[in-house]
């Protein structure tokens, strides 16, 4: 070129990778709000948050699909987003996804969040930054048991899942006379929220069960208070007064075989001597999956009464 100019650079046609974790507001691509993003946004919501893994479970045939719609869907500001740690040997872990102020507005305006029953709530933003490590991991546990609930009943004939519940409704406390018989009862208020409550439906029978996520954390004797209070909570009928319901079962789920095992023989000291109770039933997270939720079904529970050694299924 003449006259001095600096020849002119051609483009190259690139254009800049958008950021996986500053959402860029400049030039943002235009979001078209389907039903099925709608519906995406109820379940994060009634779940509090779910993986890629869970969503892609629910709305998606492939993963790449899922995460290219989740990502439009937080650039857009309707979903908030947290990558979890990654431990030594893990390989990527899925990215968790919660419901943002502005999706939680964008439900308020068409209705609020549906949940099982079909009951109407006022959604709220579920994204809290101060939340630790922990309770995202245990309410991606219970997600899983919940996820695999759902599914299973989608495939399975004759089944039904009538409600699930996981919020305040389900609070409670119970009074009861608490001792070993070695030392004196003391009077004992123990505070009961379960990680969740549902109902199913079997044919011609109706069952209820509340579920107990353990990730190894709580003691012996804190376990073993927990279950006496739903043990009395049966014992006084509460359940019916306050349910509609006459039986119930406790769902525990648990890290391992061994630790099972001992958290079976603690709940069997809950009648102090009198034998085990068919109330609570126990398994292990590798026992189901999201990828084959029949198993959920299966014949995967132990109960914590005299001869427990057989497996049982919850529609038993």
């Amino acid at each position: 070129m003449t006259n001095g100019q600096t020849p002119t650079q051609p483009p190259t046609g690139k254009q800049k990778r958008r950021s996986r974790h500053k959402r860029d507001t400049t030039n943002l691509p235009p979001l078209e709000l389907t039903e099925r993003d709608v519906a995406i946004l109820q379940s994060v919501g009634q779940f509090q948050l779910l993986s890629s893994k869970q969503i892609q479970l629910l709305f998606f045939r492939s993963l790449h699909k899922t995460r290219k719609r989740l990502f439009r869907l937080w650039e857009h500001g309707l979903l908030e987003r947290r990558f979890p740690p990654v431990h030594l040997g893990e390989g990527t872990r899925p990215v968790i996804y919660t419901l943002a102020p502005k999706g939680a507005r964008l439900l308020g305006s068409q209705g609020g969040l549906i949940d099982e029953a079909g009951e109407r709530a006022i959604p709220k933003a579920t994204f809290n930054r101060k939340a630790s490590p922990l309770f995202y991991e245990h309410t991606i546990r219970r997600n899983d048991f919940q996820l695999a609930l759902t599914l299973a009943c989608r495939q399975a004939p004759n089944v039904e899942v009538l409600f699930w519940r996981q919020d305040r409704s389900i609070k409670d406390a119970v009074t009861f006379l608490n001792g070993n018989g070695k030392t004196p009862a003391i009077l004992r208020k123990v505070p009961l929220f379960a990680d969740g409550f549902f109902g199913l439906e079997v044919k011609d029978r109706k069952l209820y069960f509340f579920v107990e996520i353990d990730r190894g954390t709580t003691d012996n004797k804190r376990f073993l208070t927990k279950m006496k209070g739903y043990y009395h909570l049966w014992l006084q009928r509460r359940h019916v007064k306050r349910y509609g319901i006459e039986n119930f079962r406790v769902l525990v789920v648990t890290t391992s075989k061994a630790r099972m095992e001992n958290l079976i023989q603690t709940a069997k000291k809950v009648r102090q001597g009198n034998g085990g109770s068919g109330l609570f039933w126990f398994t292990t997270f590798d026992r189901y999956s999201t990828d084959i939720p029949l198993s959920i079904l299966g014949h995967i529970w132990k109960r914590a009464s005299a001869g427990n050694g057989d497996d049982h299924s919850i529609l038993d």
